[in-house]
C-alpha cells in the first residue's frame, strides 16, 4: 500500500511539474514575439507577403488596423 502511494506521489509530482515547465514556455513564447510597427509610412513599404505576415500576426494579439486591411485588400485586388 505504502509503495502505491509514494508511487502515486512520485507521478503527480511529476505531472505538476510538466505543467508548470509548458506554461514557462508558452509564456516565453508570447512575450518573444515581434513587434510591428503600425504606422502608415512602414506597412506601404512591406510586400504584400510581409503585409499578410504581419496582420496575422496583429489578429492573433486581437489586434486589427484597418489601414493595413485596406492595403492589403488593395493589393489583393490589384495582384489578381
Amino acid at each position: 500500500m505504502k509503495v502505491k502511494t509514494l508511487f502515486k506521489f512520485i507521478l503527480g509530482g511529476l505531472f505538476c511539474l510538466t505543467l508548470q515547465v509548458q506554461a514557462n514556455g508558452i509564456v516565453e513564447s508570447m512575450q518573444s514575439t515581434s513587434t510591428i510597427n503600425t504606422t502608415y509610412a512602414s506597412y506601404t513599404r512591406m510586400s504584400t507577403e510581409e503585409l499578410q505576415i504581419a496582420m496575422e500576426e496583429l489578429s492573433l494579439n486581437g489586434e486589427y488596423p484597418l489601414e493595413m486591411g485596406v492595403e492589403l485588400m488593395k493589393r489583393w485586388t490589384t495582384e489578381s
